[in-house]
């Protein structure tokens, strides 16, 4: 049980709909605020470009909505949109003692687990609502009490996608102006001027409908990992992985800040030579196909070495297994960046030739594992340990026992 003094732990309704699942949570104003965040959009006329999904606050409005607040009947009964567990750097928080997390307790009632004092969740929608109640004349009305659906875990562009859709049809906001900042739009711009993260997102997508492939129908918006007790239930058919932890992954083999490549891009409208090769060309083992539009040969690569994957660690997985759960997956990207160090060929990068290398470490016992950034450090070392890519004496002498028992 979290510490309530560091905590709030919110009572809280899962929805799911097409595009993922969310959580309708209720905050009191004060609790909102102190845990979330926004940033202004800007336009840059002459680069037709736009930063960020919400709109630069209107002050007048924001006085308005105080004096509104301040009334005998004052209510906000429309949802505010939160994005959670990204930071004002647009970073994916991925540090299980300091992200949100959600609690299931019984039927379809769940519990919402969230740090305070972390600025965490980025408003998607309706920042002026909230920052309303800085220019209430009662402070009392900071109690009042909000709706929220809160997205956990959707990868930043989806940010700008449902910040568009909400509001394409009711103010002036530029629906391919956010998308094509936010690295969405896969639709209608030339796949050379892809940035790092529409890329992945375009990868992830076809890695959740390439029938019979390791990840078919198992991608989803939103959801974060089973509890131990509830991992049974979940570990055959119905198992499922945040596309977050897909797309990090991605962008972790061709970016080391996949922001600045977007930027960098920005600056070039596509209709003045926007393209990939402008970018610098140093970073990650597989970098080089990103920036030569190799799309086919990285997705073959994905598909192969995850195809591996769950031919040598998922077939007949322990329901207690940590190695289909976001910390074994997080480290299943990184021995593959490992892998990939010295990429040449073609036939470094097949089916067979992954099964063969990580079949070595078919008989590492993954339970003995823990869903946290320790945990994914565990499973990387002992998979790298076992491949003998590194030697034991590369790891903390406290931790070598952990290593020598698993690998006895």
């Amino acid at each position: 049980m979290p510490d309530t003094n560091n905590y709030l732990e919110l009572p809280a309704i899962k929805i799911v709909q097409p595009l993922g699942e969310f959580y309708a949570v209720v905050f009191k104003a004060k609790e909102l605020k102190m845990v979330s965040f926004s940033e202004p959009a800007t336009l840059n006329d002459e680069l037709d470009t736009i930063e960020h999904t919400q709109r630069v606050e209107n002050i007048n409005r924001l006085k308005e909505i105080g004096k509104y607040i301040d009334t005998v009947d004052s209510a906000f009964p429309n949802a505010i949109i939160l994005g959670a567990n990204y930071n004002n750097r647009g970073e994916h928080v991925t540090d299980e003692a300091i992200k949100w997390k959600v609690k299931h307790v019984a039927d379809e009632y769940f519990r919402l687990i969230i740090p305070k004092q972390m600025q965490i969740a980025s408003i998607i929608d309706g920042q002026h609502r909230l920052h309303g109640f800085e220019y209430s004349g009662n402070p009392t009305r900071e109690n009042m009490e909000l709706l929220c659906s809160v997205y956990l875990d959707i990868p930043v562009p989806y940010h700008a996608y449902i910040f568009s859709t909400i509001n394409f049809n009711q103010k002036k906001v530029d629906k391919s102006l956010a998308y094509n900042l936010f690295g969405f739009d896969i639709e209608s711009s030339p796949s050379d001027t892809w940035a790092p993260e529409t890329l992945a997102i375009f990868l992830s997508r076809k890695l959740n409908t390439e029938e019979d492939g390791p990840f078919c129908g198992h991608i989803k918006l939103g959801v974060q990992n089973d509890s131990p007790d509830e991992a049974a239930d979940r570990i055959e058919e119905n198992w499922a992985i945040s596309m977050a932890t897909i797309v990090d992954g991605i962008l972790g083999l061709i970016t080391t800040n996949p922001k600045k490549d977007r930027y960098e891009l920005m600056k070039v409208p596509i209709d003045r030579g926007r393209n990939r090769s402008l970018l610098d060309k140093s970073g990650p083992p597989l970098r080089f196909l990103y920036l030569n539009e190799y799309d086919k040969a990285l997705y073959e690569i994905l598909s192969n070495y995850f195809m591996a994957v769950k031919d040598v660690f998922w077939e007949n997985i322990n329901s207690k297994s940590y190695i289909r759960k976001t910390v074994g997956i997080q480290a299943l990207f990184d021995v593959l960046k490992i892998l990939m160090a010295d990429f040449e060929t073609k036939k470094q990068a097949g089916y067979d030739h992954f099964k063969n290398i990580i079949s070595i470490a078919s008989s590492i016992d993954f339970t003995k594992m823990e869903a946290s950034g320790i945990g994914k450090t565990k499973i990387k070392n002992a998979i790298l340990l076992k491949l003998e890519y590194i030697d034991i004496e590369s790891i903390k002498e406290a931790d070598r026992p952990f290593y020598l028992e698993l690998l006895a």
